[in-house]
């Protein structure tokens, strides 16, 4: 099986990043719900020191525009400079959640039914989450992409202090977490520039937020702007500001600092002409972008790569080449460090007839929401045993937060999940392991060749209905060799009934120690030493638990899917599918999917 090349960019962009997960690139509408700052009076006075007394609005957006206009207005210009064809609803003006909850829902609303947004995105300060907003944005999750753009600034409480902040670093931590355990997206916005702040200030701003559940970077230079707090500092010589190559030399040092998995959504600040007082750069932002990538490439330096030596020292040298990170070998894990004996996987395993791999050949892998469940992880140690010869694992995973989340359950992998986290790829005992960062959906077509086995993570449909659609399987089960099997924890009649109308054939486990049985397929009923016994199989095909998800475009979000599925149920249930019993029907579940 083949795998797509790593892009020449040495850090990862968001427009690649939103193209890895979407297919294409999404445009950014901000709106200002016109909530202003919590940390600034009616009259401008207060606020932080660096920020203008009209806080950051998106330059297009007038005075007394209603959010539809403004909605409006985003879309248009997005469509004419970019040929957008999908966007970001981004509450980016003031503090996005500094408001009542009735609101904030009220005004969000408004937006969301403006147009379509996949992904919605609110920049906050950490201090104004509170808990009754943090489960709203949770319950918003369900049907979009959310992400949080916290205004980190700095790691430091000194300069925060300064910077007349209202929280400290604590604060931001906290906020950082409560987010990630809705499963939110959060990214960390800083400024290098700091007053006295300098490498090491911001080396260390790069190690507190790395220790944090942070999934994406926005950067800024200090901007020196009319009417702030640090205009009269400016102007008396106590602050100085750096032009485009000084911030460069800091910035590239930052990058390799933050892992590489996270996307960078900004290297440099902007800022209206009239309010800008300095620096003033030669560079406009794209021109500033690329010599930042052609900088980083000279000098072999890429996004994270100081953490993928023990050492930082050990970071190669102006004009040597980078690193080999494709192939990051680390030592076998120590005994005990996975679940063998009695995982899922195992009982799995031996529930199936694989085929025996020629000694000089690989077996490879191909597991479907990598870090959404334990298959994957409990096979670095079981599959290079159980074929007798050595394992590539391609590892299709959509949440840039999975992988923190299986330390805890696996602490003596901590090795390969850095070594994924910050090259994408590493090699065990054994074992080699490529991860293909996005939404499974679209990066599976980037695949070539035949998978031996096919893992599917998610224990439930519930966790990730995306890859448990007939839509998706069709293209996954492709890839799958003629003596290939599919192995997945969860048993689902929706799961089984989508395989068997697939052409595979199914089986289950057979193991006291866990009842549920999980699900296997295969091209070949030969694979499967235990078929699924005849109740089950017409649970399966003949009621109405076991008709599939859909997802016809392949880009449905989860509520579309779920939706979708309980009016197709209603309708074969008027035309006599039964919901549960099996017994014969005289109604074809088939039609339904013509």
């Amino acid at each position: 099986m083949a795998h797509p090349d790593i892009s020449d960019q040495p850090f990862l962009d968001y427009r690649h990043y939103l193209e890895e997960r979407y297919g294409h690139v999404l445009y950014r509408v901000p709106i200002d719900l016109g909530f202003g700052c919590p940390h600034r009076q009616a009259n401008g006075q207060g606020g932080c020191a660096f920020c203008a007394p009209n806080g950051a609005r998106a330059a297009h957006l007038q005075p007394g525009m209603d959010l539809q206009a403004q909605v409006a207005s985003g879309i248009r210009l997005a469509r004419e400079h970019h040929g957008a064809r999908d966007y970001i609803a981004y509450f980016q003006a003031g503090t996005a959640t500094h408001a009542p909850l009735d609101i904030l829902r009220e005004r969000v609303a408004v937006v969301l039914a403006a147009a379509t947004f996949p992904i919605v995105v609110f920049a906050t300060r950490p201090d104004c989450l509170p808990p009754p907003i943090l489960d709203w944005l949770a319950e918003l999750g369900r049907e979009h992409e959310v992400w949080v753009e916290l205004g980190v600034q700095t790691c430091h409480d000194a300069t925060l202090t300064r910077l007349c902040r209202g929280h400290d670093v604590a604060c931001t931590m906290r906020a950082a977490r409560d987010l990630h355990a809705r499963h939110l997206g959060v990214a960390a916005q800083v400024i290098l520039g700091l007053p006295g702040e300098g490498p090491d200030e911001f080396r260390e701003t790069a190690r507190r937020l790395r220790e944090e559940p942070f999934g994406g970077i926005k950067i800024h230079h200090l901007n020196i702007l009319r009417g702030s707090d640090f205009e009269a500092s400016w102007r008396g010589g106590e602050i100085a500001v750096m032009d485009e190559h000084a911030y460069g030399e800091v910035l590239m040092d930052f990058l390799r600092e933050i892992p590489a998995n996270w996307p960078v959504m900004r290297l440099s600040a902007d800022a209206p002409a009239e309010q800008l007082l300095a620096p003033h750069w030669w560079m406009t932002k794209a021109e500033f972008r690329h010599y930042i990538g052609v900088q980083m490439q000279r000098r072999g330096w890429r996004q994270g790569d100081r953490l993928a030596t023990a050492n930082p020292d050990h970071a190669p040298r102006a004009g040597t080449p980078p690193p080999d990170q494709t192939q990051l070998l680390l030592p076998p894990p120590p005994p005990g460090a996975g679940r063998p004996a009695s995982s899922p996987l195992a009982i799995l395993l031996r529930a199936a007839h694989l085929r025996v791999q020629e000694p000089a050949s690989s077996a490879v892998a191909l597991a479907i929401g990598f870090g959404r469940g334990h298959l994957a992880l409990d096979g670095v140690d079981l599959l290079p045993r159980q074929y007798g010869t050595r394992v590539i694992l391609h590892a299709l995973a959509c949440d840039p937060t999975a992988l923190a989340d299986r330390r805890l359950d696996y602490p003596g992998y901590s090795g390969l999940l850095t070594a994924l986290a910050v090259c994408g790829r590493c090699q065990w005992t054994g074992i080699k392991v490529l991860l293909h960062r996005g939404d499974p959906r679209h990066t599976v077509v980037r695949l070539a060749g035949r998978a031996d086995l096919v893992l599917l993570e998610p224990e439930t449909i519930d966790a990730l209905p995306a890859v448990f659609t007939l839509d998706f399987l069709r293209r996954v089960v492709h890839l799958l060799a003629p003596d290939g099997v599919l192995l997945s924890a969860c048993a689902s009649p929706a799961l089984r009934g989508t395989l068997l109308r697939l052409g595979l054939s199914v089986g289950r486990s057979h193991d006291p120690a866990w009842p549920r049985g999980g699900t296997l397929a295969a091209w070949k009923p030969a694979s499967l030493r235990f078929p699924l016994p005849e109740p089950e199989r017409r649970l399966a095909l003949e009621c109405g638990v076991g008709l599939p998800y859909r997802d016809r475009a392949l880009n449905w979000p989860t509520p579309r899917i779920l939706d979708y599925r309980e009016r197709l149920a209603a309708r074969m249930q008027r035309r006599g599918l039964p919901a549960t019993l099996p017994v014969p029907v005289d109604v074809s579940p088939e039609d339904a999917f013509a």
